[in-house]
């Protein structure tokens, strides 16, 4: 005998009403598993029918063709504001969500058992407790507000249902029931859809310094609301990952509560901009939409983007202030359509936001819809998109300790912002609260790579180097014992830590003093890896340039730069300006430099390339740290020492401090700066091992030709004479004239042998000069020699008193080997191995 399930509308309904709802009792048997299909018909059509009665009883007639359920629940909420108003309510007159949702949700399932869709869903005996437990909420709502009777409006028991089923409660469901009379946790945690967390009119969000900035990127976006398209008429629940807030104290009892994010920020400010392109394209349509029909927009989306005070719904501290205006320009801004594109379109093509570009990501994808298909895009994001909402119930100043830990436990967090979060932390508590806004700033000012002309992933790559690079050479001042640092996320953060381990519960000033010498150290690294020292006057690396430049090796460069400047420019660092005036010591400075130069390049050249010499370059400044480096005395001993130091001399030719300092002279042999036999030698019989090393060597030797000036070329470009590639060239000919006994595979084996080696290569400008030459004979190359004014054209080579490139007739593999060994002479004897 069936259940009387639904007992409490039996008195609510009319005949016909009641007997379909009998009908869905007896359909609700366990040998049948395809209930959900069954009673889905049942139920839509005792739904359309209430809501015609309620129509009908307040003179609304409706055709045959309108009564359709969407039409009727058009009515119905429009109905229901009206008799909100009525009765003097003025806000919250709109259906509620959750009844809208919900009807919505009913009505899809509805369609698609009704019409067979491309979306094949099996429904489970949980859908059917779903499915009826919706059915239930939105009758009892219909009865309740509408009827004006005595309606005795209480939760569906589903126990009752599952016992007919013979089924369980699921196992979260039984779990929660267990906990929830002994629940004393201060963690509250709640399912809500995006709508009601992002459209709530009683929450503004706010987030915190401490985060990391918005970086969602284009395809993304792009991915999001594709897949929310094709999946428009799926009426199955999406998840969309946890957010982790606090509410900010004083607010948790006024009308509108402020939420910090702790976690979930890229999801609340990209749900924000995605409802706004739906609001901005839904008002356009309303103004020049050709369609017939003109949907409402939602309420939802006017009190979140009209209403008063709808530009304190989203303030975010974190990041650079252009991308936050942008931000908030594309949530709060209401001026015309075009207006609102053209403004948008500045700060996409100007000011470069992220956000601007999602914008226009999300509005490409959406504009096509129409209205229907906007509407139904709305409905799938807004309702069937839940969140699994943590509030942490603690204050903004142990939020910053929850960020940190669910950041290490396995969501992905950069290392920039888990350092930024552990400065943030250093700050007394109460001072941050006050001064958050200010201490952000002053973090931005000083530490921020933004202004770096680069793609995001190359900033994030930038920022562990740096980071990296940074606590190598800060850790020079611990013992070795505390250092395994690695490349690693966490072995970063870890180590920085222990660098600032003496600050604690610290004031603006300590902070502000602590990030502007960070501050330094970012400036460099920033000039470094942008290469804006080799044109800007005004960088700080600017007046070392040729020297930096000529040092190949860079897994080591940034360290030996932090060390020199460190020790020469010592208090010279010009916080405000990002200057810093070695001018007096800049000589030293390239002297040191140059050590470094030589004992890479010919250990490379020598040796080959892949060495690691990282650790070599630790040592090194560690011995150099234990002298006083701020007496001038000892500063201008320091190329020296270096220079000893590389070369592995000799004990008694330095004065050591301590028994420490001498166990951290050289003692790895491979890594000993090769002798002038060695590096000639190598030069004169090798290959030049690449292309960085060949260019130094040519530009040295260069400057040193003319009173070691430097010639300024838009951009420097390697030339090989012989070409790199001569089969199927004259030159194949050409060199068999020079020796008329070798054969064309013995010419080709040659040429491998003789192509990178120094006597090959001039140094050109690649845009005025190199790309007119390419592969072309050597009389044609040496016409356009004669015409530049290069003096490595000039320079003589061989037995021959005048012989050079503009006066030889001929250049083979014999003018390639007397060129090497001239060039390497000058080189090894003249400037790297000078007396």
């Amino acid at each position: 005998m069936p259940k009387k399930l639904f007992k409490k509308f039996y008195n609510f309904l009319s005949d016909q009403e009641n007997k379909e709802l009998q009908m869905i009792e007896s359909k609700i048997i366990i040998e049948n598993e395809d209930i959900a299909v069954n009673i889905s018909m049942e139920i839509s059509k005792i739904l359309e029918s209430k809501m015609n009665r309620i129509l009908e009883s307040r003179q609304i007639y409706l055709d045959s063709f309108e009564k359709t359920s969407k039409t009727l629940f058009y009515e119905i909420c429009r109905l229901y504001s009206e008799e909100k108003k009525e009765s003097g309510i003025s806000k919250n007159t709109a259906m509620p969500k959750v009844i809208y949702s919900t009807f919505n949700y009913l009505r899809n399932w509805r369609n698609d058992d009704g019409h067979p869709s491309e979306i094949n869903v099996n429904r489970s005996f949980t859908d059917v407790i779903h499915l009826i437990k919706c059915f239930d909420l939105v009758l009892s709502f219909l009865i309740d507000f509408f009827d004006n009777e005595d309606f005795q409006k209480e939760p569906f028991n589903e126990d009752v249902l599952l016992k007919i089923l013979n089924q369980r409660k699921h196992f979260i469901e039984e779990i929660t029931d267990l906990n929830k009379e002994a629940d004393t946790s201060s963690i509250k945690l709640g399912k809500i859809d995006i709508s009601s967390f992002v459209l709530n009119p009683e929450i503004n969000f706010f987030i915190p310094s401490y985060q990391r900035k918005y970086r969602w990127d284009e395809e993304t976006c792009k991915e999001l609301v594709t897949g929310i398209i094709n999946k428009s008429k799926n009426i199955d629940d999406e998840y969309f990952g946890t957010i982790a807030i606090t509410i900010e104290g004083n607010t948790k009892n006024s009308p509108i509560r402020i939420v910090r994010l702790i976690d979930g920020q890229q999801r609340v400010t990209t749900s924000l901009i995605i409802f706004r392109v739906i609001f901005d394209l839904w008002k356009e349509k309303q103004l020049n939409s050709y369609e017939s029909e003109i949907l409402e927009i939602p309420e939802d989306l006017k009190l979140t983007f009209l209403s008063e005070g709808h530009e304190n719904k989203y303030k975010n501290v974190t990041g650079n202030e252009l991308e936050n205006k942008s931000i908030e320009f594309i949530l709060n801004d209401n001026s015309t359509y075009s207006e609102r594109i053209n403004k948008i379109n500045n700060f996409e093509t100007i000011g470069k936001s992220q956000a601007a570009k999602n914008y226009f990501v999300i509005h490409d994808e959406l504009s096509s819809l129409n209205q229907e298909e906007l509407h139904l895009f709305y409905e799938r994001y807004a309702y069937r998109f839940l969140i699994s909402c943590v509030d942490f119930n603690k204050t903004p100043a142990e939020e910053m300790e929850i960020f940190e830990t669910l950041n290490s436990k396995g969501t992905e967090l950069e290392s920039f912002d888990m350092i930024k979060n552990f400065l943030f932390n250093l700050i007394n508590k109460n001072i941050f609260l006050e001064k958050e806004i200010e201490i952000t700033e002053i973090f931005n000012e000083h530490m921020s790579f933004d202004d770096l002309k680069v793609d995001k992933a190359t900033i994030r790559k930038v920022q562990e180097t740096f980071l990296f690079s940074y606590c190598e050479y800060k850790l020079l001042n611990f013992k070795p014992i505390e250092n395994n640092l690695s490349k690693n996320k966490k072995s970063i953060l870890k180590h920085f830590k222990k660098i600032y381990e003496d600050k604690n519960n610290i004031d603006v000033n300590e902070f502000r003093k602590i990030v502007s010498e960070i501050g330094k150290y970012v400036a460099l690294a920033k000039s470094f890896e942008s290469k804006s020292y080799e044109n800007n006057s005004n960088d700080v690396l600017f007046p070392l340039r040729y020297n930096i430049a000529n040092i190949a090796h860079k897994d080591v460069l940034l360290l030996i730069i932090f060390y020199i400047v460190d020790v020469f420019a010592k208090n010279k660092w010009d916080s405000y300006s990002k200057t810093i005036n070695y001018k007096d010591k800049a000589k030293l400075m390239k002297n040191t430099l140059f050590e470094f130069e030589k004992w890479i390049i010919s250990l490379v050249q020598v040796w080959g390339p892949g060495q690691s010499l990282q650790k070599t370059i630790l040592k090194l400044l560690r011995f150099m740290n234990f002298f006083d480096t701020s007496n001038l005395a000892i500063q201008e001993q320091i190329p020296n020492m270096v220079k000893k130091w590389l070369a592995m001399d000799e004990e008694d030719s330095f004065t050591f401090q301590n028994k420490e300092q001498k166990k951290l002279l050289l003692e790895n042999i491979n890594h000993k700066t090769p002798t002038m036999e060695q590096f000639k030698n190598s030069l004169i019989t090798k290959k030049v091992q690449d292309k960085n090393i060949a260019m130094v060597l040519l530009k040295r030797l260069e400057s040193s030709l003319i009173n070691d000036w430097e010639i300024k070329r838009e951009k420097n470009s390697l030339e090989h004479i012989m070409p790199k590639s001569i089969k199927g060239t004259k030159w194949i000919e050409y060199l068999k004239d020079q020796n008329s006994d070798i054969t064309e595979k013995e010419i080709n084996d040659k040429h491998d042998e003789y192509m990178d080696k120094i006597g090959n290569y001039l140094i050109l400008d690649k845009n005025k000069e190199n790309s007119k030459i390419s592969n072309g004979e050597f009389d044609v190359k040496r016409k356009d020699f004669i015409n530049w004014n290069n003096p490595l054209c000039t320079l003589i080579f061989g037995d021959t008193a005048n012989k050079n490139l503009l006066t030889t007739e001929r250049f083979g593999f014999v003018e390639i080997e007397e060129r090497t060994k001239t060039i390497s002479n000058l080189i090894v004897e003249n400037i790297y191995y000078k007396k």
